[in-house]
């Protein structure tokens, strides 16, 4: 998961600090689709194989959780989905992705007021969403790569 990247990366303090002081330097850039988005921009200043395994890990973790969702609410299991949702929620929100971040948290309280079995159509509108953030990290860098 995210954590594995942060847990097994071997940084090197100083680099990790003038990567993220460029980052943190410089407003968070937006596109089309969620103007909170970070996306655009957010990788440029990691190095190319953190970036490679940061995007295999968002890739993973968040097929992962909608995995759980789709799980939680078929078998009509409250806490395991809000958990999911929960995961999502917080992949979203450190990707600035608040669209996706929001719909998460409102589906969250959904799923607390009505059984997980009739939330099942919502847990497809995710997965529906989350393929498209994915689309957009892959893009991300990618144009990280090329610059």
């Amino acid at each position: 998961g995210l954590g594995d990247v942060y847990k097994r990366q071997p940084f090197d303090r100083p680099r990790l600090a003038e990567s993220l002081a460029a980052m943190l330097a410089r407003p968070a850039e937006v596109n089309d689709a969620d103007p909170g988005s970070a996306l655009p921009g957010l990788f440029d200043s990691l190095p190319a194989a953190a970036r490679a395994r940061l995007g295999k890990s968002v890739e993973a973790d968040v097929k992962q959780q909608v995995l759980a969702l789709l799980t939680a609410t078929a078998q009509n299991e409250r806490i395991p989905a809000q958990r999911a949702l929960h995961a999502l929620a917080g992949v979203a929100g450190i990707l600035g992705e608040t669209s996706l971040a929001a719909r998460c948290a409102f589906g969250e309280a959904l799923v607390e007021a009505a059984d997980p079995a009739r939330c099942q159509w919502f847990g497809a509108a995710i997965e529906g969403e989350t393929e498209i953030v994915l689309e957009r990290v892959a893009a991300a860098l990618e144009k990280a790569t090329a610059s």
